[in-house]
């Protein structure tokens, strides 16, 4: 599960999908409580302050997509340097987002966000962590995304 944290300056945006209902069995929750641990673990250790990242959803309630110029505008109102997308749905909200400065990239792997690439977009660093939760349980797994992550470390001064 992930929330808005911040309203730094120095800002990585983390987009994720989520279902929000309430009747979630309590592995699941705690399923997401891990990997919002992991994920600010991992920016605090690069040097990133804990206010200095934010969350955003790309669904509803129900699951369904956000329109994408909704998740574009809440992106922008972030003003992020980073923006770290977490599972597949966020992947394809965001692409479906950005899709005209996607196409202007050169490589198939920038313009499809392919996973663990880093991708310049209106200024902004983006890395698709390949459903950064499913990777949690395999140690190799842990460690491409934790390579992904270090890809983008703060600008700046570090925390």
């Amino acid at each position: 599960m992930n929330y808005v944290h911040s309203w730094h300056i120095r800002k990585r945006c983390a987009c994720q999908a989520k279902d929000l209902c309430e009747k979630k069995p309590t592995w699941q929750k705690q399923r997401r409580e891990e990997e919002l641990s992991a994920l600010k673990a991992s920016l605090e250790y690069l040097g990133y302050a804990p206010e200095a990242w934010a969350t955003l959803l790309t669904t509803t309630k129900t699951g369904d997509p956000i329109n994408p110029e909704l998740v574009r505008q809440a992106i922008s109102a972030f003003s992020p340097d980073t923006v770290l997308l977490v599972n597949d749905a966020a992947v394809a909200s965001v692409r479906e987002a950005y899709a005209e400065e996607l196409e202007q990239l050169k490589t198939d792997a920038e313009k499809t966000f392919s996973p663990r690439v880093l991708v310049r977009v209106c200024g902004m660093r983006m890395v698709n962590l390949d459903n950064f939760a499913g990777a949690l349980e395999d140690p190799r797994q842990k460690q491409l995304r934790w390579a992904a992550i270090k890809q983008v470390p703060p600008l700046g001064e570090p925390y």
